[in-house]
């Protein structure tokens, strides 16, 4: 891949999609910001979380408080996950500034 990339490229991001559940995504935030010397450098999320919508707010606004840089949303859709209003499957893509 990278004999078909332009040298001019400055930047690529690939986007890879992984699905949590809400506690596998606090870990996955914790790990990360214990793991990157505290700097916060991650910039961009696009993640598939199986939980409450409120709680993974409450985390990703916890994690942006952690680093001291703002959050946007960019994109979020909730979709119904077992068809029984129990669980639901939470989309979205966040930026971090």
């Amino acid at each position: 891949m990278g004999n078909l990339i332009s040298n001019n490229l400055k930047k690529l991001f690939i986007t890879s999609y992984y699905y949590f559940t809400e506690d596998e995504f606090k870990d996955f935030l914790f790990n990360y910001y214990n793991n990157h010397n505290n700097n916060g450098n991650l910039k961009q999320l696009s993640i598939n979380i199986c939980g409450d919508k409120l709680n993974t707010l409450n985390l990703l606004k916890d994690y942006s408080n952690e680093i001291n840089k703002n959050l946007i949303i960019k994109q979020w859709d909730t979709k119904n996950y077992d068809g029984k209003k129990v669980r639901f499957h939470q989309l979205f893509s966040v930026e971090f500034i």
